[in-house]
């Protein structure tokens, strides 16, 4: 409990399950990294806007519009009390919308000008919060990242792998935060005028980096942070348009074959016999021997249903395979019923066919009818996926 709450992101194969709803893409490493943010404690001057008072309304008007510029001459417009007139002036000399010079003249400030021709009362108030930018490009963050929890660098880890830039805080880019008019996207209210940075230090925020390959488009970089549960797409962007960013990640001199084995053997991931190959988009597979299939399990430490998931090696995402399409065939329908059964959220015919779809791709074997499935569902009690698999039949859909 205590550790959940102290890295805010999900395990790694969340991460890959997201990957594989792109068809086709193929994970070929995965980096867990602290990415440095700048944290700046900023305070802005914040416009914000009410309906005034009415007498004070007449007196901003009779100012700005009937050139009546001191309290006498305003008492005898109005025909009120000059105690009464005196303070509404004085009401409005500090809220910043008027000035009275030594001779008793008034005139409006801007901000009072400004609630004339708006005809709303504007207040400038001081505002104060946290605001974090990228550390390599001084990018703001955008709105939603900020229902993250970010880490402070004394909550890291040794085991952490943080990226380090070497890059100063540029202070313009509080500035130029401040006169974007979509400075709301990065959770800066509209009504802020002015930023100013009272005190710079650093953050990160944990995330999955995956290097994968997809046929048509070569390698590719997709980013996971927990935004929505989805992909980074800002991050995803800036790591686009600034490669060196993670390189040092990239760049690893090492044989993969050699230590893929080398880290399976000495974590002892996989017991039993098995083999490494390489697939033509470049990915990594143990091939395991397929003894014991008939009590469930691929092998001693792996259930059947672990075939076509991917195992974290020294970085390299390894999948669980076996040669016996028989064998991923079973396991792909123990799967498509595991994951109908146990899915929370409300599932469409639609994403149902998508989903069993998407897990007998993965395994290379095709799927049964839905009516095979739907017998299967029943035979093993699952009876959450058999309402859903019946769903599809009633749709009109024999298969998948």
């Amino acid at each position: 409990m205590a550790e959940e709450k102290r890295r805010p992101i999900y395990h790694y194969r969340k991460a890959l399950e997201r990957l594989a709803e792109t068809p086709g893409l193929v994970p070929r490493r995965l980096f867990r990294v602290m990415f440095p943010l700048h944290r700046v404690r900023v305070r802005g001057q914040e416009r914000r806007a009410e309906d005034f008072e009415e007498l004070e309304w007449f007196v901003i008007r009779a100012i700005g519009y009937g050139r009546l510029d001191t309290v006498p001459a305003l008492q005898s417009f109005f025909g009120l009390d000059e105690r009464m007139v005196r303070y509404v002036v004085d009401g409005l000399k500090a809220i910043g919308h008027l000035l009275e010079d030594g001779e008793g003249r008034l005139t409006l400030t801007r901000l009072g000008r400004d609630s004339l021709l708006d005809e709303r009362r504007y207040e400038v108030h001081e505002s104060h919060q946290i605001l974090y930018f990228d550390a390599f490009t001084c990018h703001p963050l955008p709105r939603l990242h900020y229902r993250l929890r970010f880490l402070t660098p004394g909550e890291l880890e040794e085991r952490d792998r943080a990226l380090y830039s070497f890059e100063p805080w540029r202070p313009e880019a509080l500035e130029e935060l401040a006169h974007r008019p979509d400075r709301a996207e990065y959770n800066v209210p509209d009504e802020v005028q002015t930023l100013e940075a009272l005190e710079v230090g650093t953050a990160y925020l944990p995330m999955y980096i995956v290097e994968a390959y997809h046929h048509s488009e070569g390698s590719l970089l997709r980013v996971f942070s927990n935004v929505r549960g989805r992909r980074d797409t800002f991050f995803e962007s800036l790591l686009s348009s600034h490669p060196e960013i993670v390189a040092p990640l990239l760049e690893d001199p090492r044989p993969p074959e050699r230590t893929i084995a080398e880290a399976l053997t000495k974590g002892k991931r996989v017991q039993g016999a098995y083999r490494l190959e390489q697939t033509p988009a470049g990915g990594w597979r143990v091939v395991i021997s397929d003894g014991g299939k008939e009590e469930g399990q691929a092998d001693g430490t792996l259930r059947l249903t672990d075939l076509g998931e991917y195992l974290l090696v020294a970085d390299y995402c390894v999948q669980i395979w076996s040669e016996d399409a028989a064998v991923r065939f079973q396991a792909a329908c123990l799967k498509a019923l595991e994951k109908l059964e146990y899915i929370r959220r409300d599932l469409s015919p639609d994403q149902v066919q998508h989903l069993v779809q998407a897990i007998f791709s993965t395994l290379a074997v095709s799927p049964p009818t839905v009516g095979a499935l739907i017998t299967m569902a029943r035979e093993q009690g699952k009876g959450q996926a058999l309402e859903r698999l019946t769903r599809v039949a009633e749709a009109g859909s024999e298969g998948f």
